[in-house]
């Protein structure tokens, strides 16, 4: 050849080749166009390569809040790997790896990050650098799940509906519904929605639900932390009775159980002015109310009455974010 540069085709991927190059003399007076002419030189052999091959199978492996683990199968002849993500209309390395696994920290929870690796060899200084693999998302941890509420309840079919908070990337949620005390297990299960419906729910007892949500990697769930607990009670029949002077108002109901008080409200309106009119024990299932505000009730007056539910979870008293609800 004769140029300072030469391409040579038809070697294999990721290999190593020895080159050395050899200088004629071409007498240029002669006819035969074939004839090299006299060998003038040769140079010492230099190891060259090719690039290696595309990576292969590039997967997560693992996460937490703020890192996720990825590996994928090793490339023939690779010195070490770059992990890269697309940035700006190009390829950015973040990080590098001498074997075939990286793990990549730093990062958010709920986030959810594309990454490519390519393998590199290392030949007398030289970097011969593979394609890009197929990019792969990978998912941190989903962030705590901010808040769990029942939406609906049907006491008298025992069906309950619970809703929470979406987490950005989250695969799926799962849900735990305990008694206050956290030994009876009432539901544990996991659904990609945002809400539940309940059957058989345990009207009568004081519960506790909480919501956590999961990434999934590789078929096996992995959790982020669980949220606040809600708590709730209702008990299975209230009651309320007004005496024919219209004076007195007596509240009846069926104990529920993991109950450490019992707080009665009314109010003259239905959504607001509630002012609480006794405290009484687990042990009461009744009580007779004679005045709303500090004032007698009157004959006549409509009044609208909240029975609350207090538990103690450990040694800390909690209210039931539901209520009973009666209108006389």
């Amino acid at each position: 050849a004769y140029n300072s540069n030469e391409t040579i085709y038809g070697l294999t991927e990721g290999s190593s080749y020895y080159v050395r190059i050899s200088v004629y003399n071409k007498d240029f007076h002669s006819t035969n166009s074939s004839k090299d002419g006299n060998l003038v030189a040769v140079s010492q052999k230099q190891l060259v390569s090719t690039n290696p091959s595309e990576v292969q199978n590039l997967r997560q492996t693992g996460a937490t809040k703020n890192s996720i683990s990825m590996e994928w199968d090793p490339v023939a002849g690779a010195s070490y790997y770059r992990i890269l993500i697309w940035e700006n209309y190009e390829y950015k390395t973040i990080a590098t790896s001498n074997t075939n696994s990286a793990t990549i920290s730093g990062l958010d929870p709920s986030s959810e990050i594309r990454y490519y690796v390519a393998a590199v060899k290392n030949v007398n200084g030289y970097e011969a650098v593979g394609d890009e693999s197929e990019s792969s998302y990978m998912k941190t941890v989903p962030k705590k799940v901010t808040r769990v509420a029942i939406t609906d309840l049907y006491d008298n079919i025992k069906v309950c509906y619970y809703g929470w908070t979406s987490c950005e990337k989250a695969d799926g949620y799962q849900y735990e519904i305990t008694s206050l005390n956290g030994k009876k297990k009432y539901y544990k299960a996991t659904t990609t929605s945002t809400s539940a419906r309940l059957t058989t729910y345990p009207v009568g007892a004081f519960t506790k639900a909480r919501v956590r949500a999961y990434v999934e990697i590789n078929g096996k769930k992995t959790y982020g932390p669980w949220s606040n607990y809600d708590y709730n009670a209702c008990s299975k029949d209230v009651t309320a009775r007004r005496s024919k002077n219209g004076k007195k108002i007596t509240l009846k109901w069926k104990k529920v159980s993991g109950v450490s008080e019992y707080r009665i409200y009314i109010s003259t309106k239905e959504k607001k002015g509630y002012k609480k009119v006794a405290t009484v024990s687990s042990k009461k299932s009744s009580y007779t109310i004679t005045k709303y505000n500090k004032k007698k009730l009157k004959k006549g007056q409509k009044y609208y009455v909240q029975l609350r539910y207090v538990g103690k979870n450990g040694k800390k008293k909690v209210v039931s974010n539901i209520y009973s609800y009666v209108r006389l």
